[in-house]
């Protein structure tokens, strides 16, 4: 006979489930841990790095092409590349696992022992990573106040500030940056 048990809180909203036989508990998460939350959050922070990766090349062809520097200063254009290259690193740092477990499927040996060192090397990325989102911060910071660039410029910067912060969290979050192999 199997039986699902429920707890309730003081106020009868249901806070937990425990299954029979209890080998999970399951609990409600707060809505910022949603699955739903998350992914948007998260998949709208790497589109918006994904577009700036790719259409990168583009600005710089458009403004060699009419003439039209995007800063004066060698300070700024080292942060603008800067900022570009912290995106396609955040680019990496998913894409990396996701191709080596898609790769594990077909040669599960890939998923043993020999990805170990190749798992500290993302978590270094992932430092990293975090250091460069200090950098967004700075670059958004200055680009917000430069003067001669318009309003999406200065949108594009806090976004992938904003999105840098929110990629750090959840690298944070979901164990990403353990320097632990052990899950």
């Amino acid at each position: 006979m199997e039986r699902i048990a429920f707890r309730r809180n003081a106020s009868g909203t249901v806070r937990e489930m425990l299954p029979f036989p209890a080998i999970y508990e399951g609990q409600r998460v707060p809505w910022y841990a949603t699955k739903i939350f998350v992914g948007l959050v998260i998949g709208g922070s790497l589109v918006l790095a994904l577009l700036t990766v790719l259409l990168w090349p583009v600005a710089v062809i458009i403004r060699k092409r009419y003439q039209r520097p995007l800063f004066s200063t060698k300070s700024d254009r080292v942060l603008y590349v800067v900022s570009r290259i912290i995106c396609l690193g955040e680019l990496i740092f998913i894409l990396a696992p996701l191709i080596a477990f898609i790769q594990g499927l077909e040669h599960i040996v890939i998923l043993g022992d020999a990805i170990n060192p190749w798992l500290q090397a993302l978590h270094i990325l992932g430092w990293v990573l975090m250091a460069g989102v200090v950098l967004l911060i700075i670059a958004a910071a200055r680009f917000a106040k430069l003067p001669g660039h318009g309003l999406w410029f200065r949108v594009h910067a806090i976004l992938l500030a904003i999105g840098g912060i929110a990629f750090g969290l959840f690298a944070w979050q979901y164990h990403l940056l353990d320097t632990s192999l052990k899950f």
